[in-house]
């Protein structure tokens, strides 16, 4: 359902899903279950970091040498795309080696991905 503070999921438990409704759904539309947390609670909180990093999904390394917008290619995460979010908020979260204030997740960024 959704609500003043977003999606929630609400189930916990096997269940099941018939005759989906909404507008602009056609027969070949479907449900996506993700068997992690609800997307919609774990988000990017927007907030940048002293090196300008962390505020969107993004692949820039965490590392403090390197430097968001310079050079034509940005060392890149090895774990991929990631952003500062609210702690809390979402199953991977992890304290920021760099700056300890900041909690991150990789996964708030794999929501993001096209899915089909």
């Amino acid at each position: 359902f959704f609500d003043d503070l977003g999606w929630s999921c609400v189930s916990g438990r096997p269940c099941n899903v018939t005759d989906l409704l909404g507008f602009h759904l056609s027969e070949n539309d479907g449900l996506f279950v993700r068997e992690d947390g609800c997307p919609r609670r774990c988000r990017c909180q927007g907030v940048a970091d002293a090196y300008s990093k962390g505020s969107q999904c993004s692949e820039i390394s965490q590392d403090p040498t390197v430097q968001a917008g310079v050079g034509l290619t940005d060392a890149k995460d090895p774990r991929g795309a990631w952003c500062y979010v609210e702690p809390g908020q979402c199953s991977d979260e992890e304290q920021s080696m760099v700056f300890p204030q900041h909690f991150l997740s990789y996964k708030v960024c794999s929501y993001l991905v096209e899915v089909g």
